[in-house]
């Protein structure tokens, strides 16, 4: 006996999947109520095609629209996945450098329980950023950064600006203008000691 391979007719195959959604409306003519009319929509950027559907057609291109939304569904679900997963990696990371330091935070210690009972794809991890205040001074009308300062749950660190970059307005200007000065104060120098021994 000769096995012969079948395939399923193709009304039993899953459609390929389509981008849209399905909308029914009406219409009046004379007074009569004409329809249903079936029409898939989906919108590339800010346009939104559409294609009409035979009522045949009908709950095939249902099925296609399903489809293509399950499968968007699901790569949505795996890019946060592995979005969640990666942060948390880091995180882990990170704070086992802060163990080594002894700046372990009580929501630290928390979230990591968390990710060791639910697993490293969970969110809300808690932020590391510090609070960054800068304090500003004005001196002979121009503004300047004095200090930088970190700060992370009562952790302070002071960074300070070197002179030159720390102009708000315009850093170039600045130095272009010290250094104007410092040659014109050169020249004039210069001049002097030049006259005096002439003389």
């Amino acid at each position: 006996m000769v096995a012969i391979a079948t395939q399923p007719p193709p009304a039993a195959q899953s459609p390929t999947p389509k981008r849209g959604w399905v909308s029914t409306y009406y219409r009046n003519y004379k007074g009569k109520k004409l329809g249903p009319y079936h029409v898939r929509r989906w919108k590339v950027g800010k346009k939104i095609h559409r294609e009409y559907i035979k009522p045949k057609d009908l709950e095939q291109v249902r099925i296609a629209c399903k489809a293509h939304k399950d499968k968007r569904l699901a790569q949505k679900q795996c890019s946060t996945w592995l979005t969640n997963t990666t942060s948390n990696l880091d995180y882990l990371t990170r704070m086992a450098k802060w163990s080594d330091k002894g700046k372990l935070r009580p929501q630290d210690l928390h979230y990591m329980s968390r990710i060791e009972l639910e697993g490293f794809s969970i969110s809300g991890r808690p932020s590391t950023r510090r609070k960054v205040t800068r304090h500003h001074a004005c001196i002979a009308g121009e503004n300047f950064t004095v200090k930088t300062v970190f700060e992370l749950d009562g952790t302070t660190k002071v960074f300070m600006v070197p002179f030159f970059t720390n102009c708000i307005k315009s850093p170039l200007e600045f130095l272009k203008k010290a250094l104007l000065e410092a040659f014109e104060h050169g020249s004039r120098k210069y001049t002097g000691s030049w006259e005096a021994a002439s003389a």
